[in-house]
């Protein structure tokens, strides 16, 4: 019988114990995905919005301009930036400094 890492065995035509743990992970996952529902309008996890619907994070402020996070760093080395307002460590930009920021690329 074939050894395999860490003391997996492999019977004639049978997958190690690890990959067979790994294929019903996968499957569980895929009809966890099929059984979501779909068109509703809800936004995915990763793109939740932030608690206060007048504020957004640099994150958020990225997406919706669809920019990189590293180019919104480069525009705010160099002063181009749109007005963050500061709590702590969390960075925030208003929606009004964002449509600021946009005018002021359209000149």
């Amino acid at each position: 019988m074939p050894r395999y890492r860490r003391g997996y065995t492999k019977a004639a035509g049978d997958k190690p114990a690890a990959l067979t743990m790994l294929d019903d992970a996968m499957a569980l996952r895929d009809e966890m995905l099929r059984e979501a529902p779909r068109g509703n309008g809800a936004a995915p996890p990763s793109a939740a919005p932030s608690r206060n619907p007048m504020l957004m994070t640099v994150d958020e402020f990225c997406r919706n301009n669809r920019i990189s996070i590293s180019h919104y760093y480069i525009l705010k080395k160099k002063g181009e930036a749109p007005r963050e307002i500061r709590s702590g460590k969390r960075v925030m930009i208003s929606h009004e400094a964002e449509s600021d920021w946009r005018r002021a690329l359209e000149k």
